[in-house]
């Protein structure tokens, strides 16, 4: 066995030589990732997909993502806690690992309830642009709430 180290400089994994996940031909990509670069919110969760548990029931699966999304977004909050008020490092290494971690349990819930992740990221920026198309407002943004409370009495009633 060979002792000589990889790092595939797309995903960050890293490979012995003779490691059979490793593929030279690929320009010293592994075939975890197979060198492709992430350019869709489509590629990506096609290839998060690969690592979730499509056996598990339905009912599982979504306990199991969201607490999972929950844990690892308590991960971030955790480290950008002990930087504001602790004198930490922000690293930004780790909270790209966690970011990451965060982006997985959406693909997969995404995927679990069958709305691609595009669709989510698309509704969401033409929610925002729809709230706040000229930019953040603090006025705009204390109204908007006052109107949606407004609706929901509303409703209520």
């Amino acid at each position: 066995m060979s002792l000589i180290i990889y790092t595939c400089p797309n995903c960050g994994a890293k490979f012995c030589e003779d490691d059979e996940l490793f593929d030279i031909s690929k320009s010293l990509f592994c075939v975890l990732c197979g060198g492709d670069k992430i350019e869709t919110f489509e590629k990506y969760q096609r290839d998060a997909r690969r690592s979730g548990n499509p056996k598990e029931s339905m009912h599982n699966q979504l306990i199991k993502i969201s607490m999972g999304l929950i844990s690892e977004t308590g991960e971030v909050i955790e480290h950008i806690k002990k930087h504001l008020f602790l004198g930490h490092e922000l690293n930004n290494d780790y909270l790209t690992k966690e970011l990451g971690d965060v982006l997985w349990h959406l693909a997969i819930l995404s995927d679990i309830i069958k709305v691609p992740l595009e669709e989510i990221a698309q509704k969401n920026i033409n929610k925002l642009l729809n709230r706040y198309l000229n930019g953040f407002n603090a006025e705009k943004s204390i109204n908007y709430l006052k109107e949606l409370q407004s609706k929901t009495e509303d409703e209520g009633s």
